[in-house]
């Protein structure tokens, strides 16, 4: 659940780059309201089964993300504004980061818990 979770948020967090990129398919905001609608469900089952405060707090943040992004959406224009798709991309991909290390670190899985980057920084590194 802590997958379909992070999954359903990142499948989100791609449509979003994609609404506000000038691919030759931008999501509508009906789509892009059914995929945070998934993600809000998903976390139903993270609530159930949160067993470290660490992970039930990075839901918790992920899903303030989630709203604010939807905000962000429905308050602009796809295509008009990159500054909307940079805010957003940091503020979802810290979210989902978040979630993904505390939730790793609950389930004992072990292996890099990063911080996250932006694909910007990644590439002037």
């Amino acid at each position: 659940m802590y997958a379909d979770f992070l999954t359903r948020t990142r499948s989100f967090r791609n449509a979003v780059e994609s609404h506000y990129s000038r691919h030759s398919h931008q999501p509508s905001l009906a789509e892009l309201d059914s995929l945070l609608q998934a993600a809000n469900d998903a976390s139903a089952l993270v609530f159930l089964v949160v067993e470290s405060e660490a992970t039930y707090q990075g839901c918790r943040s992920a899903l303030r993300a989630l709203g604010k992004a939807r905000d962000l959406i429905h308050d602009t224009k796809p295509g008009t504004s990159s500054q909307t798709w940079a805010e957003l991309n940091v503020l979802l991909g810290q979210a989902a980061r978040e979630f993904q290390n505390s939730a790793r670190a609950e389930l004992g899985v072990s292996g890099p818990t990063a911080q996250w980057a932006s694909r910007t920084s990644q590439a002037e590194a």
